[in-house]
């Protein structure tokens, strides 16, 4: 079998959705672990390419020419990036280890604002969706130009954003793909049920469940878990970067 020219993408780091053009809610995700894993794959001497999707606030893999680095933003931007690629290439593993954002700003205005649309409307409605009627047709500042600083009390309209590992299996349906958990202070039980909830739904091939909690500038302790529901836990990004690789390797040769 010809197992030489395979093609990598990994997603890493954190997303930052636009307030305004200097403003974005985001999160710590440093991507350090993402370029762990990004270095393993690029040391295996069958890997042509390996497409590193990240911010760049990411923490990059070390210098290769193998390395392609695709500078992204917010979740709009990631999903095309990784249309892109996996229109252009064969893609033979996904790593969707970056901490996607699950909410980004649909409108900004002030309380101010808010408060004189709800008086505007007297006798003030009375159900809950002709409330949410009014507030999400507040027209808001124009976020292309900076919000000044005086401006009051903000208040920030968010809207879900596209839940990109969901699109991954149709975009790269040979790929073994391996998608991330990450919740706080939860039981061992609940997180693996989350993390066989993200495998499921989205037709990983493995999920890497982390509780933040355990995670600190020498320990990352991760759960991968199978599609038969098998489960290792390791305790370093070192060993967690190594068996995702090895675990890709297996389900590739399978």
């Amino acid at each position: 079998m010809d197992v030489t020219g395979r093609n990598v993408l990994i997603t890493s780091g954190g997303t930052a959705e636009p307030i305004d053009p200097v403003r974005a809610i985001t999160n710590g995700a440093s991507g350090a672990l993402g370029a762990r894993i990004a270095d393993v794959f690029l040391s295996k001497p069958d890997v042509d390419t390996v497409y590193y999707v990240a911010p760049r606030t990411a923490r990059l893999p070390n210098d290769n020419p193998k390395l392609v680095w695709v500078e992204v933003s917010g979740t709009d931007s990631l999903e095309s990036a990784i249309r892109d690629i996996c229109g252009q290439v064969r893609v033979d593993a996904i790593v969707h280890a970056m901490a996607v954002s699950d909410y980004k700003p649909r409108s900004v205005t002030t309380v101010g604002a808010l408060a004189d649309a709800l008086c505007a409307h007297s006798p003030a409605p009375d159900n809950p969706a002709a409330l949410r009627q009014i507030i999400q047709s507040l027209p808001g500042f124009d976020r292309n130009h900076k919000i000044r600083s005086n401006a009051g009390d903000l208040v920030i309209i968010t809207e879900p954003t596209q839940k990109v590992i969901a699109l991954l299996r149709g975009l790269a349906p040979q790929a073994v793909i391996i998608g991330f958990k990450l919740l706080t202070d939860v039981s061992h039980a609940d997180l693996i049920r989350a993390a066989q909830g993200i495998l499921t739904k989205n037709d990983c091939d493995y999920v890497l469940a982390n509780d933040s909690s355990d995670i600190d500038r020498t320990h990352h302790i991760g759960y991968l878990i199978d599609r038969q529901g098998h489960e290792q836990r390791f305790d370093t990004k070192a060993d967690i970067a190594a068996a995702l690789v090895a675990a890709t390797y297996q389900s590739m040769e399978i």
